[in-house]
């Protein structure tokens, strides 16, 4: 929500309240008596309520970041260099190999807290079928070359799933 919209909503239902407590005090003489139970009530009300609103702000922020993380993965997944490796050095096809494996990993740390551990461990077979072909040819680049498909299919697998993943996130 923009700043600007804030502070109108603010303004109008702050304005309205301030003009109802100051017609208040000044004709109700008992506008200022009040017990230490009502006091304290409201205190706790407060804090209870702005430390609910701050963990659920905290959490929707972690859900974000954490979306970002498997939109970077999904973006590697689906990404041509990652099954189409003609003309590809084998330095560059272990970088994205690690890529792929440090975001899993790091996919796999947070699971838990979100509740995808089947999700992750899907990712992780379909991650070691990748590496297997690559790593049964990783010195042999003309027949990696022309293992296209072999690659492709766990990528589109886990593209799939971590799209599913992503919508998954805020249900």
């Amino acid at each position: 929500m923009k700043k600007s919209t804030l502070y109108v909503i603010v303004g109008l239902i702050g304005v309205p309240v301030l003009l109802i407590a100051l017609y208040n005090m000044k004709h109700n003489d008992n506008f200022w008596d009040t017990s230490a139970t009502t006091c304290i009530s409201l205190i706790i009300a407060g804090g209870l309520s702005f430390y609910l609103v701050q963990r659920q702000t905290d959490r929707r922020k972690q859900k974000d970041i954490f979306m970002k993380l498997l939109e970077s993965l999904k973006d590697l997944t689906d990404d041509e260099k990652s099954y189409r490796l003609v003309d590809r050095s084998v330095e560059e096809i272990l970088m994205q190999k690690r890529a792929m494996n440090n975001k899993i990993a790091f996919i796999k740390k947070y699971s838990e807290n979100f509740s995808i551990e089947k999700d992750v461990s899907f990712l992780e077979e379909k991650y070691n079928e990748y590496v297997a072909v690559i790593d049964g040819h990783i010195n042999d680049l003309e027949t990696l070359g022309k293992l296209g498909a072999d690659l492709k299919r766990p990528l589109s697998l886990m593209s799939q799933r971590i799209f599913e993943m992503m919508l998954n996130l805020y249900s």
